[in-house]
């Protein structure tokens, strides 16, 4: 059996998957297999795929007959994995040579710990390289701070015992984004987090399909998220915490004209102290005395005829 199973999902990414297929194969690290899950791609990223298969044994093509979506195939490729630990890696993502020897030096070392995470740099379009950008460096027993700060790591480069992610119940499908959130936040709750300072992620941020791509999806994964964790983030951080990020909520909302839901967070945002400028207030009231006052009248009068 294989220490570290390397789960790539994969949907109609032909173009880029050989850069995260090639960063595999570039590991000083050996003992690993790679399961793509080829999440029923109308590309020929399998053929691709298949060729690797055919060159080295450790590579394995799994392919949905139906689309599950990006974390729907990462828990395809948990349930298949083989190895103790389990490293995700995106299909237009890579990593540098040594991450593999290092995530299995640091489980080794302490046995406690039951994730681990890497730095991230992106690279855009034209080749350049930069820092993530936001702050990384959260380890330890660190629930409290991972929900303070709202994230830990992009699932590129999350590394997991198989057993911890089995034991969490895996990624959750019911979110529509957010899920590398979720999936750490439990990690952090009954885990140890390791971290590696000096091994990278890079990311692509050229790459189409990127679920951070679709601002609706973002805006309603995060307000769920916040709804599945409130109760651990006033048990853990207080209210102030818990205020800040359905501030966030609203501001995505109001963002996108949601007014639906701007009226949503607004209510989960007051009531832990929080007031909207009157510029917002405008918005709301104006919205009201046009188009959303109108269709209010238009379906109680198409209900009563």
């Amino acid at each position: 059996m294989p220490s570290i199973s390397i789960v790539i999902p994969s949907y109609n990414r032909a173009q880029t998957i050989t850069r995260a297929l090639d960063s595999v194969l570039r590991q000083t690290f050996s003992d690993w297999e790679c399961i793509v899950v080829d999440d029923h791609s109308t590309d020929n990223t399998s053929e691709i795929v298949r060729k690797y298969c055919e060159i080295d044994g450790r590579y394995i093509l799994i392919t949905n007959e139906l689309k599950k979506g990006a974390n729907g195939a990462r828990n395809t490729g948990i349930i298949h994995a083989n190895g103790e630990y389990v490293s995700f890696l995106d299909s237009d993502d890579s990593w540098s040579m040594t991450m593999l020897q290092k995530q299995i030096s640091l489980y080794r070392s302490d046995k406690k710990i039951g994730c681990i995470y890497s730095d991230i740099h992106l690279i855009n379009n034209e080749g350049v390289e930069h820092p993530f950008g936001i702050p990384l460096g959260v380890e330890g027993y660190c629930y409290s701070k991972v929900l303070e700060q709202g994230y830990l790591v992009a699932t590129s480069a999350l590394s997991a015992k198989r057993e911890c992610l089995l034991n969490v119940g895996m990624f959750d499908l019911d979110l529509p984004a957010s899920q590398d959130d979720d999936i750490c936040f439990k990690l952090a709750k009954k885990y140890k987090i390791g971290y590696l300072s000096n091994e990278l992620t890079y990311m692509f941020i050229d790459s189409d399909n990127r679920i951070s791509d679709n601002s609706a999806k973002v805006a309603m994964g995060w307000w769920m998220l916040w709804n599945k964790y409130e109760n651990d983030v006033l048990q853990y951080c207080g209210k102030a915490t818990m205020k800040k990020h359905y501030k966030e909520c609203l501001h995505n909302f109001i963002h996108l004209n949601n007014v639906k839901m701007s009226r949503k967070a607004f209510k989960k945002y007051s009531q832990f102290g929080g007031v909207l400028p009157i510029k917002h207030k405008m918005w709301l009231m104006a919205y009201y005395l046009s188009n959303g006052y109108i269709n209010y009248i238009n379906r109680k009068t198409k209900n009563a005829l």
